[in-house]
């Protein structure tokens, strides 16, 4: 079975939730957050902080989560690269 990847966009309550409940659903799902900015005394591994990095995760998946201003950009973005 191949491994399926979602990145979720933003950690803010709803990023948050995304992240939980995916992480819940299935264990073996790879689950990144997509962050332009450090977060305080988390686990970093689950970060990701640039659009290159996101990429090169290359997710099956992604949950634009972050403010509303950004959606149609990191849609765009996502479209662009060919990335659900």
């Amino acid at each position: 079975m191949t491994e399926f990847k979602v990145l979720v966009v933003g950690y803010g309550n709803s990023g948050k939730r995304f992240y939980n409940i995916l992480k819940e659903i299935n264990q073996n799902f790879k689950v990144k957050v997509l962050l332009k900015s450090l977060p305080k005394n988390k686990n970093r591994r689950k970060f990701l902080y640039t659009n290159k990095e996101a990429i090169i995760f290359n997710p099956n998946l992604v949950i634009i989560s972050s403010p509303i201003s950004t959606h149609v950009d990191y849609c765009i973005f996502f479209a662009k690269n060919k990335i659900n």
